[in-house]
């Protein structure tokens, strides 16, 4: 399983982000979502989806989204304003093996 950790303070993004990570990536995932702000109704009834209420920082969210993944692989720095290209993710996860770090880069 894939956790796919996401600070944010956009929460009209996340649906999008979302259904990025859906087309990115064919297996089981989970969105740890830390944000000051309520979660979107899109969200109510999903398995998948945690959401943490914390006013700290960007970096204060992600450690807090780590202790909270239970995912074989954790996708972090996935910014509330950005999206996934399709297949994206499998492939980076086919190519990983132990101990891999992948970076991406914004376009």
């Amino acid at each position: 399983m894939l956790s796919v950790i996401v600070p944010s303070i956009r929460p009209d993004n996340l649906q999008r982000l979302y259904e990025s990570v859906q087309s990115a990536y064919t297996g089981k995932f989970e969105f740890i979502v830390i944000s000051p702000y309520r979660r979107p109704i899109f969200f109510d009834r999903m398995w998948n989806v945690i959401f943490i209420e914390d006013f700290g920082s960007p970096v204060r969210a992600q450690q807090i989204g780590i202790t909270r993944a239970t995912g074989d692989y954790v996708l972090w720095g996935a910014a509330d304003d950005g999206c996934f290209l399709p297949n994206m993710v499998d492939i980076a996860v086919q190519r990983a093996g132990p101990r891999t770090v992948i970076a991406g880069r914004y376009y």
